[in-house]
């Protein structure tokens, strides 16, 4: 049991330290490149016939220089990008670390869990049935994705089980099979799921970084 808390603690610190150096990479670049960006027009504008005033400094510097300044303020939309890359990066260092430890087993009892409340005490015959008769396989799926956001504390393992079922599709599960047990066909296919993800990469996050550095050189060399 101590085991289990320990590993649990040591996805959460590898998730939290993955998520938090991007996040703060990605906003020194961004304040960065801002900042100076925004300082080169206020400054470029003084030498143009047309003056910005103070009380609508945006509007009149985007009169002046549409472009440079419309790019800017992607700069500042992109922040909500760089979180959404640091998060998927994180989950992926995550699902990477419990791919290398062999530790898929670790998430069979909270797959459990999570089947026993998406199927409750429905028997393998009833859920081929059920299926097969065309009951929506969604409704199955919204039932595992809230279990799993009560099953487990821990934000990055709820993240990458939350992945695995949205993943699942009905074509996954052979029915015609009287042998398969469908909770353990389940579970392995959440788990190739999150096997899938695990290959960090930091791919987008440059990306996002390098549009930041292009917007300001485009600045500096059109202003």
């Amino acid at each position: 049991m101590l085991d289990k808390i320990k590993y649990a603690a040591t996805l959460s610190m590898l998730g939290g330290v993955s998520f938090f150096k991007l996040v703060l990479l990605g906003l020194c670049s961004l304040v960065v490149t801002f900042s100076a960006g925004f300082l080169l027009l206020i400054n470029a504008s003084k030498y143009t016939s047309q003056k910005v005033e103070s009380d609508f400094f945006l509007v009149s510097l985007f009169k002046l220089y549409p472009l440079q300044t419309l790019l800017l303020l992607l700069i500042i939309a992109s922040g909500f990008v760089l979180f959404s890359i640091s998060g998927k990066y994180a989950m992926q260092k995550v699902a990477n670390k419990i791919v290398n430890d062999k530790a898929e087993t670790a998430l069979y009892p909270v797959l459990d869990k999570v089947l026993n409340k998406a199927f409750g005490g429905i028997g393998e015959e009833e859920k081929r049935n059920m299926f097969q008769k065309g009951v929506d396989f969604s409704l199955v799926q919204v039932k595992a994705v809230d279990a799993v956001k009560n099953e487990t504390e821990n934000k990055w393992v709820r993240g990458l089980l939350v992945y695995g079922f949205e993943k699942l599709s009905i074509d996954d599960i052979p029915f015609n099979d009287p042998n398969i047990d469908i909770r353990d066909i389940v579970k392995i296919k959440v788990v190739d799921f999150i096997k899938e993800m695990a290959e960090p990469s930091k791919g987008l996050f440059w990306y996002l970084v390098l549009y930041h550095w292009i917007v300001l050189g485009i600045i500096i060399f059109t202003r």
